[in-house]
C-alpha cells in the first residue's frame, strides 16, 4: 500500500510540474504579440486561433468577415485594456477577447 501511495505522489507531482511548465498566460501571450520575431509572433497568431476555432459557435460566433487579423487585433487591445488580468491564463484572456467582440446569439444575457 505504502509503495501504491509513493507511486501516485511522484506521478502526480511530475504531472503537475509538467503542466506549469506549459501554462500560457497573458504576459507570454502579449510578449510572443509585440515580439520583432516572426517565430513568436506565428506562435501568438496561432494559440489565438486555435482558441478561436476550439470555442467557435460555442461562445464565439464570429461573422461572416471577420479574419484572423482582425481576431489578432481584438486580443491585443483586450490585453492592453486589462493590464491586471496578464497574469491569468491567455486561454481564458482571448477567449474573453473573442467572446465580447464576437458573442453568440444564445450566450447573451
Amino acid at each position: 500500500m505504502r509503495l501504491f501511495i509513493l507511486a501516485a505522489f511522484l506521478f502526480f507531482s511530475a504531472t503537475a510540474q509538467c503542466q506549469q511548465a506549459a501554462f500560457e498566460t497573458g504576459n507570454s501571450l502579449r510578449q510572443k504579440l509585440y515580439a520583432k520575431s516572426n517565430i513568436a509572433n506565428g506562435i501568438a497568431y496561432g494559440y489565438i486561433l486555435g482558441v478561436h476555432d476550439s470555442w467557435s459557435g460555442i461562445m464565439i460566433c464570429t461573422q461572416i468577415g471577420a479574419d484572423p487579423s482582425q481576431m489578432i487585433l481584438i486580443v491585443r487591445k483586450f490585453l492592453s485594456d486589462h493590464p491586471e488580468k496578464l497574469h491569468y491564463s491567455a486561454m481564458s484572456l482571448v477567449a474573453d477577447a473573442l467572446r465580447e467582440a464576437f458573442p453568440c446569439p444564445h450566450s447573451e444575457k
